[in-house]
């Protein structure tokens, strides 16, 4: 028997709508955000350029980090020490960029899982491609 290719908690992972959004939004972010860094930087563009890319990493980083210790507060069911001090566990990171829990926040937001997966996927590609593959030599 054929395993379907949806989530079987979307609802759990993320239960407000909001949370598959930030999540979302802070994952792809980070991720196309320094896609974009390392490209603008392997092309010579202006450093204001550089410095925009940068702060959307950065930004999407810290969305990011917030919404992966919400997430470790409900797969574990204790919150999380307040940042600075408090992390998630690198468990709870790894759980974080799955391609199944980007699938289940689509799911959650009914998008296309399947779409959206590839899609912040394909950012880090782009990132890594840029990084390793692309630079420049001067």
């Amino acid at each position: 028997m054929m395993k379907s290719l949806t989530m079987e908690e979307p609802d759990n992972l993320f239960p407000a709508r909001r949370d598959a959004v930030l999540y979302l939004i802070g994952l792809g972010g980070f991720w196309g955000g320094v896609a974009v860094l390392l490209i603008a930087a392997d092309a010579a563009l202006p450093s204001f350029v550089v410095v925009v890319f940068s702060g959307l990493a950065i930004a999407c980083a810290f969305l990011h980090m917030s919404t992966t210790r919400k997430f470790e507060g409900r797969l574990t069911g204790r919150p999380v020490r307040p940042w600075p001090f408090g992390y998630a566990s690198f468990r709870t990171q790894v759980i974080a960029t799955l391609p199944s829990t980007v699938m289940a926040a689509a799911q959650r937001l009914k998008w296309n899982a399947i779409v959206v997966t590839a899609a912040t996927y394909s950012m880090l590609v782009i990132g890594l491609i840029a990084l390793i593959a692309w630079p420049t030599t001067r």
